[in-house]
């Protein structure tokens, strides 16, 4: 199974009980970070750009247990999946309720997206992973 863009480091920096995990900076690494960042799975990263080819992230814990538990690939190189906006709405947190899954979508032209994103601007695109 080919690894998912890095978050592979994240969940065994997690399983090892790592504060800090260092990670290869790519656009994509960079866009799965701000969308854990924002969906509360990690508490933050620090970017050091293209010259430096490195990007940090602090994994985040409740109660002492890893938030991230597992990240799933859909989309393989061999095998890509690409997913319509009505695919990705079983994904997308209701009022009032919470999703503990997290699919990461990769669009053309607007870069990484969770899948909510993906809905509100009413695109699909290629389904990296799911995260919970």
């Amino acid at each position: 199974q080919r690894r998912v863009h890095g978050l592979h480091r994240i969940v065994s920096g997690q399983r090892n009980r790592k504060r800090y995990i260092d990670n290869v900076y790519t656009e994509d690494t960079s866009g799965i970070c701000r969308i854990l960042l924002e969906q509360g799975l990690i508490n933050g990263y620090r970017d050091y750009g293209r010259d430096n080819n490195l990007l940090t992230v602090e994994l985040k814990y409740y109660q002492d247990l890893p938030v991230i538990v597992h990240a799933e690939q859909i989309s393989r190189q061999r095998s890509r999946r690409f997913w319509s906006t009505s695919q990705l709405l079983p994904y997308i947190p209701r009022a009032g309720s919470f999703s503990p899954v997290v699919v990461i979508v990769k669009h053309s032209t607007h870069g990484m997206l969770s899948a909510a994103e993906a809905y509100a601007l009413n695109v699909g695109g290629e389904a990296i992973c799911r995260v919970w």
